[in-house]
Order: C-alpha cells, then sequence, then structure tokens
C-alpha cells in the first residue's frame, strides 16, 4: 500500500512503496504545512522523487493567474493565438500552461517561448556631498535575474489547438531558484516567418513572490 499526499493536495500524489527517508520527508511536507510552512512542496518533491526515481512537478497548486490570448499580428493580420495560466507549483516550481493555436494558414508555423527570471535583493550605499557634508546612506536594490528559457515545438493549422508543452515534456516549467524573492515568466505567442522579416510576437509577464 502506498502513501498519499491527502486532502492538502489539489490533485494527490499516489507514493510507491517506499524507504524510511521518504517517509520521513512526507511527515515533515505535512507538518511543515500545518505550520504554514512555504517550502512544504519542495519536501514532498523529494519524497515523491524517493519512491518514484525521478523529480515531479507537484500538483498542489499555490497560486494560479491567467494570461491571453496572446494573438501576433503581421500586416494586419492575426497569425497566432495563445492562453492559459502562470502556477506556482509546491512553492518550489513555476509552470505555464494552457493551449496556443496556429490561426493563419500562410505557411508559417507558430510557437509559444518562455523566459524565467527571479528576483533578488541587493544592498546598497549611496553616497554624496563633500567635506563637512559628506554622507553616505544604506537600502536595497531590486533585480530580475535571467534563468533560462523554454520554447514548445512548431505548429501548423492541421494541428488545431495543442497544450502548451515543451520539448521534453509535458510541461514547461522552472524550478525555483532558491536564493530568490520571486519568479517571473514571460511568454511568447510568435509566428515563425523567414529572413528578413523577424518574427512576430505577443506578450504576457507574470510574476509572483515567494
Amino acid at each position: 500500500m502506498g502513501y498519499v499526499a491527502s486532502k492538502w493536495i489539489a490533485s494527490p500524489i499516489w507514493l510507491s512503496s517506499g524507504t524510511r527517508l521518504r517517509q520521513r520527508l512526507l511527515f515533515a511536507a505535512f507538518k511543515a504545512h500545518r505550520q504554514g510552512k512555504r517550502w512544504m512542496g519542495t519536501l514532498l518533491v523529494l519524497a515523491t522523487a524517493c519512491g518514484s526515481g525521478g523529480i515531479v512537478i507537484p500538483s498542489y497548486v499555490v497560486t494560479s493567474a491567467g494570461w491571453g490570448p496572446l494573438q501576433p499580428t503581421y500586416d494586419g493580420t492575426e497569425r497566432a493565438s495563445a492562453q492559459g495560466t502562470h502556477e506556482n507549483r509546491g512553492w518550489s516550481v513555476q509552470l505555464v500552461n494552457g493551449t496556443h493555436q496556429d490561426v493563419r494558414a500562410d505557411g508559417n508555423t507558430t510557437y509559444v517561448n518562455v523566459y524565467w527570471y527571479y528576483r533578488t535583493e541587493s544592498p546598497t550605499t549611496s553616497c554624496s556631498g563633500w567635506g563637512p557634508s559628506f554622507s553616505c546612506s544604506n537600502g536595497t536594490s531590486v533585480g530580475w535575474n535571467p534563468y533560462g528559457s523554454e520554447s514548445t515545438r512548431e505548429i501548423s493549422t492541421a494541428d488545431q489547438e495543442v497544450a502548451i508543452r515543451g520539448l521534453s515534456a509535458d510541461f514547461i516549467y522552472n524550478s525555483l531558484a532558491p536564493t530568490g524573492e520571486g519568479a517571473r515568466a514571460i511568454i511568447y505567442s510568435c509566428a515563425q516567418f523567414g529572413w528578413p522579416v523577424p518574427d512576430p510576437c505577443a506578450s504576457a509577464t507574470m510574476s509572483f513572490s515567494y
């Protein structure tokens, strides 16, 4: 009989017969949830990995915000359409969900591309003045740091509307940076045009704090 992450999970994660380590991680995850700890999802991912032999995406959806439809145009004509949600999964993964479609039978394929970022705060020192009036003050600066990118495969009108998926996975997702305080996805819906015409794209910027 396997263990199940119970009603606290949006969609239960079943664990196969496992090890003492996995049982301890699962217990710690439930304890963290009761205490309101945001790293509950990370423990669930580790516990599931111990039972299945690999990391999986948490089913627990902490936050979900809609985006789209994104409809890039060229010469005044709509070429593609994409829409979906940006999700915080278990305080450990940001995930882009949804569908996309090539809406114009013009011989140009379409795709979705996502750029990931994480936010950090850094201490700063600002100084001004001269002689006796010279003084400095301490503060913080906030910046978004690139954290990779991922694209779907290119599709045509023959594919109709399809789910947004990575080239090697059923989702487009990115692990949350351990040193970050926020996660951001800039989502592009684009049509593939040949040189010298740049690909027309429409974009949405989605963020959450953690």
